[in-house]
């Protein structure tokens, strides 16, 4: 086990260096227990029907980290194209994450998403990678298309997706 001691009023100053310090352990982890250090103090809270008063778990899973977009791929699924963001590779407890699902078009343009800006990637339970935030890059260019990359169709919109109206569409 690692353990670290510290007073409450230091915590949040050192948290995140116990983070990037637990990132480093050779095995995944997706929280940490919180517990007053003076044994006789939380053992004299006593237990609810769940878990002992003095400790808590605190699961970390949407760690961030932040990252460069470099491109956008269009994959086609469920009748439309999903953006996929293609980014600068980030770590996260010992896996490396190269892309994200953007969702689909409506959330590029809410997010006013361009290829180049820097990006907050977190992952959702601790497994699907997701783009959060974006802040402008100095050379954006739109990562959107009204192509069909199949078939070369005019591409529609339907609600927040794209889709090619393209029946024979490979």
């Amino acid at each position: 086990l690692v353990s670290y001691e510290t007073t409450l009023a230091e915590l949040p100053a050192k948290w995140e260096t116990f983070l990037e310090e637990l990132a480093l352990l050779p095995y995944p982890m997706d929280g940490v227990v919180i517990k007053f250090a003076d044994k006789s103090f939380r053992e004299s809270l006593g237990n609810t029907a769940h878990h002992p008063r003095g400790e808590i778990a605190y699961k970390y899973s949407n760690v961030k980290r932040e990252s460069v977009l470099l491109d956008v791929e269009w994959s086609f699924g469920k009748n439309n194209l999903t953006p996929v963001a293609l980014m600068e590779p980030v770590a996260f407890s010992g896996v490396t994450v190269k892309r994200a699902t953007l969702h689909n078009v409506q959330n590029i343009i809410d997010m006013d998403l361009h290829i180049g800006d820097t990006i907050t990637v977190e992952r959702a339970g601790d497994v699907i990678p997701y783009i959060s935030s974006s802040t402008p890059g100095e050379n954006r260019r739109s990562p959107l298309i009204d192509r069909c990359p199949a078939c070369g169709s005019t591409l529609e919109r339907k609600g927040p997706e794209l889709v090619c109206p393209d029946k024979d569409c490979p």
